[in-house]
């Protein structure tokens, strides 16, 4: 457990575990609806994507999986944000030896400023040089160019895209990776 020490603001990242089944689930759900919800055309896409992606079965079936690894970040014991990694998983145009994917990284909107992605970002760091990867992965929104340029800044490079569909929308998704070793 590390905690961050912010200009008298305290941050904690956790390791989550099969307790947090509720956090991890009501987390993704709001994450994912504030940064993604306002790009769909029907109300009810955002809302079955949630509750398919979101619910405490796939959290849990997540959370036994031993290649995957759930972190929250609490503001004041507040939990704001989550993080999540899957290591093991190749794609069609990422190969290695040791190959993770970066699957999620959110933080509340009303805690953008706090730095919290920041601390999740280094934890999941900390684990991916445990593990030994020598790439990790990510697919992000084309047009979501705060997360692409965080990313570059992390030395991500852009390898090719996909399209995605949700419901009646359809979303350009960039493939990127970063070389670990």
């Amino acid at each position: 457990m590390a905690v961050i020490k912010n200009q008298m603001e305290f941050i904690e990242i956790k390791q989550a575990n099969e307790n947090d089944l509720e956090i991890l689930a009501l987390l993704g759900r709001i994450t994912w609806a504030e940064t993604f919800g306002k790009l769909f055309r029907r109300e009810k896409d955002v809302k079955d994507y949630g509750d398919t992606n979101f619910s405490i079965s796939e959290i849990r079936s997540s959370l036994e999986n031993p290649n995957v690894y759930f972190w929250i970040a609490y503001f004041y014991e507040f939990p704001v944000g989550y993080a999540k990694i899957e290591n093991l998983i190749d794609s069609k145009l990422v190969q290695g030896k040791t190959v993770c994917k970066l699957r999620n990284i959110y933080v509340l909107n009303d805690f953008h400023s706090k730095r919290i992605g920041l601390g999740l970002w280094n934890r999941m760091l900390e684990k991916v040089k445990e593990l030994k990867c020598d790439k990790m992965w990510l697919s992000v929104l084309h047009s979501n160019d705060k997360a692409i340029n965080f990313y570059k800044e992390n030395d991500f490079y852009k390898v090719g895209d996909f399209n995605l569909k949700i419901g009646i929308d359809s979303f350009i998704m960039n493939i990127m990776v970063r070389e670990l070793n």
